[in-house]
């Protein structure tokens, strides 16, 4: 990797998330997609899949998404940031968002942003007045940042896996009986045989309203307890 320049994808885009087995019987992650620098920015998204989700293997599969428009398009590799993937702000924490929105006017402002922004609009900046403000606005969104308390991603544990996958096949079918919709059943249950998952598909919608319910609410509970959920799978796969 050192000699070659090559990069770890996963830790490279998740450089916060804590440790994990891909190995079951291991307690590290040993398994990586290793890519060169020019390919990383075409990198949408990448993750490890659940125990056996594709195959029988004690190893976990990993899903790579790439923009095949930067792959094999006309866009110049680079056009893509992936510092943006990093970001650890979510759209749902409303007291974080307003912080970093507080914050990130507060700068502007500060700095005559505005004032320089109606230049531009009005075409009378020059190269330089327009240099600061683009400057401005990515100091200020990084000051911002670093103002917002930083968000650590649940511990990975197979329980938790688990049950986002009943909440999300349980939410799955609540939508398809509440659209009156049933000739998805069957690939929700072959979705649930393939991840090892013994679970009940109720047949009228208020049922199947409060088992996703439930499962929604086990989730943030189990999130919660992600550490703690996390090292007694260890001790359990050490035994």
């Amino acid at each position: 990797m050192t000699t070659t320049g090559l990069i770890d994808a996963w830790a490279h885009l998740h450089p916060y998330h804590p440790t994990f087995n891909t190995y079951a019987r291991g307690s590290d992650r040993i398994d990586a997609i290793l890519c060169s620098p020019n390919i990383l920015p075409a990198i949408t998204s990448i993750a490890y899949a659940p125990w056996q989700w594709i195959s029988n293997s004690d190893h976990r599969a990993m899903i790579l998404d790439l923009d095949n428009h930067i792959i094999f398009g006309n866009n110049p590799a680079g056009t893509t940031s992936t510092l943006q993937k990093t970001r650890h702000i979510k759209t749902n924490d409303k007291e974080s968002v307003k912080q970093f929105i507080e914050k990130f006017y507060d700068h502007l402002q500060q700095n005559n942003a505005f004032e320089l922004s109606k230049k531009v609009k009005d075409k009378i900046a020059t190269n330089e007045e327009a240099e600061i403000l683009d400057k401005l606005i990515g100091q200020g969104s990084d000051t911002a940042e670093r103002h917002c308390q930083k968000q650590r991603p649940s511990y990975f544990s197979i329980a938790l896996v688990k049950l986002r996958m009943q909440k999300m096949i349980s939410k799955a079918n609540f939508l398809a009986l509440r659209k009156q919709c049933t000739t998805n059943k069957e690939g929700l249950r072959q979705r649930l045989e393939r991840a090892g998952i013994e679970m009940d598909l109720p047949k009228n919608i208020e049922d199947a309203c409060a088992q996703f319910k439930t499962f929604t609410q086990a989730v943030s509970t189990a999130q919660r307890e992600s550490q703690e959920l996390r090292e007694k799978e260890q001790i359990t796969w050490r035994k």
